[in-house]
């Protein structure tokens, strides 16, 4: 049982999980597939792409000219704008949207993420023509690496209804 290694690291609980975590609403398999068409228009209408947009930094707030961030999205970039990180990294890139904003923003940080298929950061490589500045890697995030895991921000995005 793939989940009951996976949770070994727990003790007391670790079966017990395993039991439950065994079964995810999402078939990860076929899930870009299925749900391409939906991202891409929840993409257009919640994700500006800052590198197609005017805007302009006003005290650490970025100002959109005919349109406005979705206000997760704005914490997110603000909160980074204010950190000033030297590295950042998402879970879940899903479309890569949230990276290339930050790195419109941040172009000296290091910037990387990592999603749980290949198809989507295929979807992520076809939406986005250069993606050459970012780390990017298929990972299951519940399966702990405390050796790899250092970054300076790490930030997720719709993601943890998963986890």
């Amino acid at each position: 049982m793939k989940a009951l290694s996976r949770l070994r690291y727990s003790s007391r609980f670790g079966p017990l999980w395993a039991k439950l975590q065994w079964w995810d609403d999402i078939d990860w398999r076929r899930y870009t597939r299925d749900y391409r068409d939906e991202l891409v228009q929840l993409g257009s209408h919640h994700t500006v792409l800052l590198r197609d947009a005017s805007f302009q930094l006003d005290e650490g707030r970025i100002v959109l000219k005919g349109t406005s961030l979705h206000p997760n999205h704005a914490l997110i970039y603000q909160a980074a704008l204010a950190l000033r990180p030297a590295s950042i990294y998402e879970c879940g890139v899903g479309g890569c949207d949230h990276l290339v904003n930050l790195h419109v923003l941040l172009p000296e940080a290091e910037i990387a993420g990592a999603d749980r298929s290949p198809e989507q950061l295929a979807f992520a490589r076809s939406r986005h023509d250069d993606l050459r500045w970012a780390r990017l890697e298929v990972r299951d995030l519940t399966v702990p690496q405390p050796d790899r895991d250092v970054s300076d921000l790490l930030f997720t995005q719709a993601v943890l209804m998963h986890i």
